[in-house]
């Protein structure tokens, strides 16, 4: 026969491992918001004769960058990839510190990649933005149409903050 202090310890168990794995959701819950302070949303993607060539094979991406973090210094690192239609990757690092208030901070950039626009078909671009080291953010992707062609010259890139 089961006493009724057995009775007592399987509930006070059962209560003890359902507490200890809500608190462990919240917990990650919380740590997920709380890391996550970059955002990256495309307003155009285009191409043009961006580097004086005459060929119309440069990409312009222009994008905003919106940061909430509550640090005076925020050091954020910004992965821009282009996809070719053939599959072709090509993936640019900007890396910049802002000294200011960040919580809100929001600033326009242009990013030109030259000689990338070099097969016909649809291009896609994406973006993600991560602040003062952190591990994980969202990627904003945009699909756009630029005309084939071939560059002289390898890819290469620069951003113009505004």
């Amino acid at each position: 026969m089961i006493s009724q202090y057995e009775v007592s310890m399987k509930r006070m168990r059962v209560v003890f491992i359902l507490t200890v794995f809500v608190l462990g959701m919240m917990s990650s819950i919380s740590t997920a918001s709380a890391n996550f302070s970059v955002y990256v949303s495309f307003n155009d993607a285009y191409y043009a004769d961006l580097d004086g060539d005459t060929l119309q094979d440069d990409i312009r991406l222009d994008m905003t960058i919106e940061i909430y973090n509550y640090q005076y210094s925020t050091d954020v690192e910004l992965y821009v990839g282009i996809t070719l239609p053939s599959g072709t990757q090509y993936w640019f690092l900007v890396t910049f510190t802002v000294y200011k208030s960040t919580y809100g901070y929001s600033t326009g950039m242009l990013f030109n990649a030259y000689d990338t626009a070099t097969e016909s078909g649809w291009y896609d671009a994406s973006a993600v933005g991560f602040a003062n080291g952190e591990s994980y953010s969202i990627m904003e992707t945009i699909t756009f149409d630029p005309p084939g062609g071939s560059g002289p010259g390898n890819p290469q890139a620069e951003a113009i903050f505004y």
